[in-house]
């Protein structure tokens, strides 16, 4: 399981791609809200300096001291700490 959390907006998403560049680098995350329908509702799209305002955690991990112990508690039980 991989969560998204958006530290700008104080919101977890859900992943819809995630992109890999040169040396394996993340270069573009495309996420959704949670529950919602990416269609209706819209993604979000982080790239380039974008990237620095996103935690990855789960099978990924990337910037996970972005999420506060408020916010980590929003998935205790889902995800490992």
């Amino acid at each position: 399981m991989i969560k998204i959390y958006d530290n700008y907006r104080k919101q977890w998403l859900e992943p819809m791609a995630i992109l890999f560049g040169k040396d394996n680098l993340i270069w573009r995350v495309e996420a959704c809200e949670i529950n919602a329908d990416p269609i209706a509702d819209g993604w979000y799209i982080f790239s380039d300096d974008e990237l620095k305002n996103i935690a990855i955690i789960g099978d990924i991990s990337l910037n996970t001291e972005l999420i506060s112990d408020d916010h980590k508690s929003e998935y205790l039980g889902e995800m490992e700490w």
